[in-house]
């Protein structure tokens, strides 16, 4: 039993020695296999735990980025290149009559109005109506005016007595000296010298209303009278207190405000007569692009126009010469104005229209896509790649020439004023970031912040 039960017991502790032996080798390749596993992961913390964005020491504008967060953040880079020939400007504007060949025609007296000016349509000749073309001078209407006619025979009466007085002078200063008393000759004299007075104060007053036909109808009918004539003719009598409204210019009647019969007093536009041989240009320039247009010299500030409604017209050329001085609130726009030949009458006043005008090229600009620029105000600023694996970025403001929806254009040597603004040269052949820019941007404004409030 004894025996029996001691092989027993000693099969039994080489079993507990072979488990043990099993259990340690497996633990130790366990040991040997969790220790580059530990190593690796700490490692990767160790790595991970560098930050994506740094300030780099000594310059408060330069930022060290990781190539991770370039891939996280779908950051994108860009090469500065020579600028393109820039793009027509395209200013959207309507066509307007020049003022200052339009007229507003009306009456200096109240008064009715008798007749129309008539027009030759055909063989028949018909009243005066919209659209019918006029020359200087034309009758447009006759008005008869109570005032004028009162005028003219006043001026009649002061010649008349004039023609009395001077006969009466002349005959007393014929007679033999000492015959008449000389207080006669001195009352003739006065008399005389009241009836010129008389007769300058009616024709002054004609004049000043550039009646010189009356003025002349009305010496006429002195004559007459001081011949011993009959009453003049009915037409004449008829006639005698009427005044033509006429024509200051050679155009176009664009509009027709009164009727025969009608009584008008002196505020009323009767007629309004238009040159439109020429028409203005009336367009919208949006502020960004006014340093543009001032930059073109006013011999080569020419524009082509593009009618919007009418495809088959032909463009035609002209030429702008004043830029606003006043931006719109609203639409940050300033009204620029030119002029364009419409003698063949191609063109409509009100008539919707695009211009198109050509920029000069600038030398000494590169272009970067637009979305790689950030606008703060007056200020404009970009992030250039330092080195060559572009993850030292610097924030460097410049100064821009021209904006387009995709691409901007930027000075390689800013000016002396843009430089005491603070802008900085761009050259051609170096990388800027132009996508993720304004992530970088906030960044970097948070780690100067953080810099601040440290020292």
């Amino acid at each position: 039993m004894n025996l029996h039960v001691r092989k027993i017991a000693t099969g039994f502790v080489a079993l507990v020695v072979v488990g043990i032996a099993i259990a340690g080798g497996a633990w130790f390749i366990f040991l040997r296999e969790k220790k580059p596993v530990a190593q690796s992961t700490a490692e990767a913390r160790a790595k991970d735990s560098s930050p994506p964005v740094e300030l780099v020491d000594g310059s408060r504008d330069t930022i060290r980025i990781t190539p991770q967060l370039v891939d996280s953040l779908g950051i994108k880079f860009s090469e500065a290149h020579g600028a393109p020939p820039p793009e027509s400007l395209q200013l959207a504007g309507s066509l307007f009559a020049d003022p200052s060949r339009l007229r507003r025609l009306h009456s200096r007296f109240a008064g009715d109005v008798v007749a129309l000016g008539s027009v030759k349509d055909g063989d028949e000749e018909r009243p005066l109506r919209f659209g019918d073309k006029v020359k200087v001078g034309d009758v447009l209407a006759v008005v008869w005016s109570k005032e004028v006619g009162e005028k003219k025979s006043e001026l009649v009466d002061a010649l008349s007595s004039l023609a009395v007085r001077k006969s009466k002078l002349d005959r007393v200063k014929s007679l033999t000296p000492g015959v008449v008393p000389l207080d006669k000759i001195f009352e003739a004299e006065r008399d005389h010298q009241s009836a010129v007075i008389a007769v300058e104060r009616a024709e002054r007053t004609l004049r000043a209303w550039n009646l010189q036909d009356e003025i002349k109808q009305a010496h006429q009918e002195a004559a007459r009278i001081q011949a011993g004539e009959s009453v003049g003719n009915t037409l004449a009598e008829r006639r005698w207190a009427e005044i033509p409204i006429v024509s200051s210019i050679d155009g176009e009647v664009l509009e027709v405000n009164v009727a025969v019969g009608e009584f008008i007093d002196t505020n009323l536009d009767l007629f309004k007569i238009g040159d439109l041989s020429r028409l203005g240009v009336f367009a919208q320039a949006y502020e960004d692009d006014l340093p543009l247009l001032v930059a073109i010299p006013p011999s080569q500030r020419e524009w082509t126009i593009v009618f919007n409604t009418n495809a088959g017209t032909q463009p035609l050329r002209g030429k702008f010469d004043q830029i606003g001085e006043i931006i719109d609130p609203t639409q940050h726009t300033a009204t620029v104005i030119g002029w364009v030949d419409n003698r063949d009458r191609q063109m409509k006043v009100g008539q919707f229209v695009t211009t198109h005008i050509h920029l000069p090229q600038q030398a000494g600009e590169v272009c970067i896509p637009s979305s790689g620029v950030i606008e703060d105000g007056n200020s404009n600023t970009i992030l250039v790649a330092k080195d060559s694996s572009q993850t030292l970025l610097q924030r460097r403001k410049v100064a821009i020439t021209r904006r387009g929806v995709d691409r901007t254009c930027i000075r390689i040597n800013p000016t002396t004023a843009e430089r005491a603004a603070g802008a900085e040269p761009l050259r051609e052949g170096e990388v800027v970031v132009s996508s993720g820019v304004l992530e970088l941007d906030g960044a970097l404004e948070t780690l100067q912040a953080e810099h601040i409030a440290r020292n």
